[in-house]
């Protein structure tokens, strides 16, 4: 007898919500970075290269936390979407069965 296995398709709905969380603060943080970390040119003073290389180096790491955020977004975004292609499957497969199954009995 071949072994059988049962896919779980409340655990892959939670596993879709939980992500749609997930994206859903990585958006609050991709505002919160873009938006809420701006430095305005001489906050830190001016006249002295201490300042400048600051301000630079604020830039930078700004810029390279929004990638970071951009990226996560990015693939969260993709596994979201195949985790409901796959639950989505899944369904239309125990639905084909289902009716084959209904069918044989009539």
């Amino acid at each position: 007898m071949a072994d059988q296995y049962r896919v779980d398709l409340s655990e892959l709905d939670s596993v879709v919500k939980k992500l749609n969380g997930v994206l859903k603060e990585v958006q609050d943080t991709k505002g919160k970075a873009k938006s809420e970390t701006y430095l305005p040119p001489g906050a830190l003073g001016t006249g002295f290269a201490e300042a400048r290389n600051l301000e630079t180096a604020h830039v930078s790491m700004k810029d390279q936390i929004e990638a970071i955020i951009d990226h996560l977004d990015d693939v969260m975004d993709k596994f979201g979407k195949k985790t409901v292609s796959t639950k989505n499957a899944y369904e239309e497969s125990d639905y084909e069965v289902q009716a084959a199954l209904s069918q044989k009995q009539s």
